[in-house]
């Protein structure tokens, strides 16, 4: 079963997230590179704790100006940075809970977590500078599964909990801007919306 996919327009790659019954399934736990024309040329990773093994990967984002991969590896509590060129692990964001996306910018690494219910922030030497918390008084998130950064760097994340089936606008300084949506099948209205681009 496939959980996220992202893809490099440069040389055509499709990069999918799998998990699953590895009894069923032998390519779960795993990222799995296709070309643009289906052919399976990679799959790295099987189901483990240590360097490139996963547990329940959730998110991945490319970056060819980093020359980077980062995967959210969601039981084992990580982020998993692979070198795009062979993909070799790089490095590790190892103060997350349950990540489900990441994103890159030019200056960050952003991680939507399901355990803490935030938005984190990292440099790029894996330093974090700012949490967004997105549950409280003020933002009320049920279950977070993908965001996606605007140009005019306003946060956008998916809650497909309940009762609240919407998408939540969040400003870098924290606050909830805009909440789009609600539970319901009608135009403006969502059923297991789940996916941002």
């Amino acid at each position: 079963m496939s959980r996220s996919l992202a893809i490099d327009p440069e040389t055509n790659s499709i990069y999918i997230c799998y998990f699953g019954n590895n009894r069923v399934q032998t390519d779960v736990n795993s990222l799995n590179v296709y070309y643009t024309d289906s052919a399976l040329s990679h799959t790295v990773g099987s189901k483990g704790k240590k360097e490139l093994e996963f547990d329940d990967p959730r998110g991945v984002v490319v970056s060819i100006e980093k020359d980077l991969i980062c995967i959210c590896d969601w039981s084992n509590n990580r982020v998993q940075c692979l070198n795009l060129q062979d993909y070799s692990f790089k490095s590790l964001i190892s103060d997350v809970c349950h990540p489900k996306d990441v994103r890159l910018t030019s200056q960050e690494v952003v991680v939507l977590m399901e355990g803490g219910k935030c938005i984190r922030f990292y440099n790029y030497s894996h330093q974090l500078f700012l949490d967004i918390i997105t549950y409280g008084e003020d933002n009320q998130v049920g279950l977070s599964s993908h965001l996606c950064i605007g140009l005019d760097s306003n946060i956008l994340i998916t809650d497909h909990s309940d009762f609240c089936h919407c998408v939540l606008m969040f400003s870098i300084s924290e606050k909830l801007i805009h909440k789009i949506g609600e539970y319901a099948e009608d135009r403006g209205q969502f059923k297991s919306q789940k996916v941002l681009q």
